[in-house]
């Protein structure tokens, strides 16, 4: 047969308009290595194992390291920040020489070619005498099956007539060239393929072929004759539409595409206008599925991360039930930590219901077992280690469960099969760790993950009969195509463009014929590559220019500076998506989409009120909190929405930030602080011992965020804040004669045949008389607002329910943040800052509570008529209008 060799025909996507004439095998470099292989009986090695490679070529470094002492070698220091990555760059040159045919033996002592030599004999020692010296045996490498693969060549009989190499044989690295060498010599016939010719009939396709390959500074000009058309758009998405809307007006238009990027913009666009898959494929790192590797490692450390946490419960698909997950992120959202009273009462209470549920006792096991295997596990401190039998166990389990997964349901995303690979390899670096390593530290276990850690092309859909031509490298063109698409033509990344060796290196190696890949023969292979689309495409070339793609900014394709310095009018063919076509560049030849013109409008004025079909009827069976009766009297909408729509944001998307955090650990402290005996009669060294106990205890239950790295200067401002606090308030309760009753004090009543609850902070007692104090973290300016325009609803709820009906309780606010206290008077806290006019309670009180009660009698009568007022700025003053003098009796809104 013949075989068909380029440098980019391993990823030639679904090409058919572009394939090759004839039958014979069409290789790339590495499938090639593979054809050759199973032909000669040595196959099997397909299997990646660069992650073993890495780490048993680490282990070689550090062997040879300690053979030398405390001698310091060029790459000692690399090898000490990070052991891992030194090894894997060490790797890659190391296989680069033995593709150009280096051995230990050879010779060649230049520079840091000596140490290689010596790093060489231990791999062979390693490969002969497996575990003497504690060396391991290295993995075969692509460079060293390459070189096994071309002495095969020079003795077996080869399957092949005639082999036809894509680029001229001098693009070829040294070991392919030798390689076509060795066919030659066995008889085989080696020949370039037909190469690119520019066209000559002067079109404007024809003009910007000879531009690229006549070097000159001569300026010409395009005539706009439809055979080059640039399309540029302001984002990618909006180029795939006008494309995909472009093709499915013109269905005689069936242009082969080129498509670099592995991403399904273009692909769903296609889709949307009802035209057949291409079968594109996709690889992003964003995958969900993908996301839990490198989640996994959170659970084995403590202080547990909180966001790595909320990450991994808030994905779509994990090893743990959802609704389990989604109280334990509710929990962790507003409280960071794991193991808190609440928590456990919240798994306690989770798991009886699941008993009543159908499940079989095998389901059961299992979502018990995945709980207690995250949440329940021994974790060790940052600066500890981590058996490495757990770890492997843990990624293990994983493994398994993606491949569980996968089979249970096989029209999930393959991403399943590629998640279960990643964690095996995981499990087999880990493995092949020596034993005297049986103990990983986080950033051992980083740096392990993040080696096997990549992207997987997926295939979401397949490629469907009279979907378009797809190449996904430019270089794999390798026939003539009357029409192509060159999708997203930008600049790629482009690698390395030094040279790890040094000159003397260099010189060395090339006198003693060992040529290793440079990067200006790399260059000179990536314009190559670059030219085919072009100079292969006879009738017409659509360039898509996007300036953004994936929301960041990109440079037109580098052949693009080529013909801005040799045309004098690019802007002749350039039509941009979204406008109106006005050259008759395009719709000479082609149908347009229509443009739809939309003009601007002003919206509608917001509607102050809906129409109710079904009143919403409050429950009497269920209780209102405190902020849903302020709700209901000032924002009716946000009750309804929230109470009997359900339109409730998610708690678990985000964790608490700063301030929300100290208020809640503020009021846990100040909780626990008051359930003390005789805590009223405490010196400030003993209180300021008790904080320090007790929080740092509390920390990794409910404020773990203050635990992690960088976090200490907040967590210290946090602590002498709080014992500040609290001994200024020890010091206004002794100074009034206030006696603790009860911290979270339940406080329930109805109103308007609504019943609520709530619970005070802290309620303490004198005599007959009782004060309700409400801790906040901050907001004096604001609290001190809400009292002077008597609009404390919660307070006043409180004051009038929380025992004798015919007396009001005092009440008070006080600050965390600068331990101000702040009340209506002073009649309950001596020093108490106060409004501008102090009122007693029993004036204001009433008052607001009369107030409130015909609010909300208010509210019902219009659910009763069937209306519900929506409330915002637009429509606050229509609505004020209305009411006129009907609100004076109200809460003020």
């Amino acid at each position: 047969m013949d075989l068909y060799v380029g440098l980019a025909f391993d990823e030639r996507g679904n090409d058919g308009a572009a394939s090759l004439a004839g039958d014979g095998w069409v290789c790339g470099p590495r499938k090639l290595l593979g054809l050759l292989e199973r032909h000669f009986g040595c196959g099997g090695r397909e299997v990646n194992t660069e992650h073993l490679r890495a780490e048993q070529y680490r282990q070689i470094l550090s062997g040879y390291l300690e053979e030398k002492g405390g001698e310091m070698v060029w790459f000692s220091a690399s090898f000490a920040a990070d052991p891992l990555a030194t090894a894997t760059i060490m790797l890659e040159m190391r296989d680069a020489l033995v593709l150009g045919g280096w051995t230990a033996d050879c010779g060649v002592e230049a520079g840091r070619l000596t140490t290689f030599a010596a790093l060489e004999r231990r791999v062979e020692m390693g490969r002969h005498a497996p575990g003497k010296q504690d060396i391991p045996a290295l993995e075969i490498g692509e460079a060293d099956r390459y070189r096994e693969v071309i002495r095969l060549v020079e003795h077996r009989k080869v399957p092949f007539r005639t082999i036809w190499h894509h680029e001229p044989k001098e693009l070829f690295p040294k070991h392919l060239r030798e390689l076509f060498d060795a066919f030659q010599a066995r008889g085989v016939r080696v020949r370039n393929m037909e190469q690119a010719t520019p066209l000559t009939d002067g079109s404007d396709l024809a003009r910007f072929q000879r531009a690229l390959i006549e070097p000159g500074s001569r300026q010409d000009s395009f005539s706009g004759d439809g055979s080059l058309i640039i399309v540029r758009a302001d984002r990618e998405s909006d180029a795939a539409l006008f494309l995909a809307s472009f093709l499915r007006h013109n269905p005689g238009f069936r242009p082969t595409c080129v498509v670099p990027e592995k991403n399904r913009t273009l692909e769903n666009a296609l889709l949307q206008e009802g035209l057949p898959a291409t079968g594109i494929l996709s690889a992003s790192l964003a995958r969900p599925s993908l996301q839990i590797l490198k989640l996994l490692p959170v659970f084995f450390w403590s202080p547990a991360d909180p966001y790595k946490i909320l990450e991994f419960l808030s994905l779509p698909t994990k090893p743990l039930h959802p609704e389990l997950a989604r109280q334990i992120g509710e929990l962790i959202a507003g409280r960071p930590g794991m193991g808190s009273g609440r928590w456990r009462r919240v798994v306690r209470k989770f798991f009886e219901q699941l008993e009543e549920s159908p499940l079989t006792d095998r389901q059961l096991r299992t979502i018990r077992g995945q709980y207690k295997r995250w949440f329940e596990r021994t974790r060790v401190p940052q600066h500890g280690t981590v058996p490495r039998d757990e770890v492997i166990e843990c990624f293990g389990y994983l493994a398994n469960w993606a491949r569980s997964a996968w089979e249970d349901n096989p029209t999930r995303h393959a991403t399943f099969l590629a998640l279960s690979s990643q964690a095996k390899r995981v499990c087999e670096l880990l493995n092949s760790l020596p034993q005297s390593e049986s103990e990983l530290t986080p950033l051992q276990l980083e740096r392990i993950i993040r080696t096997i850690y990549e992207p997987s092309p997926i295939e979401f859909s397949p490629a469907e009969a009279g979907g378009l031509s797809v190449i996904y490298e430019p270089g794999a063109i390798a026939a003539e195509t009357d029409e192509l698409v060159w999708w997203n033509f930008c600049r790629r990344d482009p690698g390395e463009v030094f040279s790890r060796w040094r000159h003397e290196e260099m010189t060395a190696l090339q006198t003693a014929g060992i040529s290793i890949p440079l990067p200006a023969l790399t260059n000179d292979a990536a314009l190559w590559h670059s030219l085919q689309p072009v100079l292969r495409t006879r009738k017409r070339l659509i360039l898509c220019i996007p300036a953004k793609i994936n929301g960041e900014e990109v440079s037109p394709h580098a052949l693009h500076d080529i013909l801005e310095a040799r045309f004098s009018n690019p802007d002749r063919i350039t039509h941009t998506a979204g406008t109106i076509e006005t050259s008759g560049l395009l719709s000479a030849n082609f149908h347009l989409p229509p443009l739809e013109q939309i003009t601007n409008t002003a919206p509608a004025p917001p509607t102050p009120w809906i129409q109710l079909t079904n009143q919403p009827k409050p429950d009497p069976e269920r209780h209102e909190y405190v902020t849903q009766v302020s709700n209901l009297c000032y924002y009716p909408h946000q009750w309804v929405f929230r109470r009997h729509v359900g339109l409730v944001k998610s708690p678990i998307l985000s964790v608490a930030r700063d301030n929300t955090l100290n208020g809640n650990l503020g009021h846990r402290l100040l909780e626990l602080l008051f359930k003390e005996e005789g805590v009223l009669n405490w010196d400030r060294p003993t209180l300021d011992q008790w904080i320090e106990t007790t929080g740092h205890g509390l920390l990794p239950l409910e404020g773990s965020t203050l635990l992690m790295y960088g976090r200490e200067p907040e967590r210290r401002s946090f602590f002498r804040t709080l014992k500040s606090a609290a001994w200024t308030l020890l010091h206004h309760l002794n100074t009034n004669n206030w006696q603790v009753e009860a911290p979270e004090h339940s406080i329930e009543g109805t109103i308007c045949s609504l019943p609520f609850r709530g619970r005070a902070d802290l309620v303490l007692k004198r005599g007959e008389e009782h004060l309700i104090i409400d801790f906040k973290w901050r907001g004096f300016n604001y609290h001190r607002d809400m009292l002077r325009n008597e609009e404390d609803i919660q307070m006043a709820l409180y004051s009038k329910f929380l025992g004798d009906p015919d007396k009001w309780a005092h009440t008070a606010y006080f600050m965390l943040q600068g331990g101000r206290m702040l009340a209506y008077n002073q009649e309950a806290i001596t020093g108490a800052e106060t409004p501008p006019t102090p009122a007693s309670v029993h004036d204001v009180y009433p008052r607001i509570f009369e107030k409130i009660t015909k609010t909300l009698q208010w509210r019902l009568d219009q659910f009763q008529d069937g209306f519900l007022e929506i409330r915002s700025s637009q429509t606050a003053k229509e609505l004020d209008a209305y009411y006129g003098g009907e609100l004076m009796e109200m809460l003020e809104m």
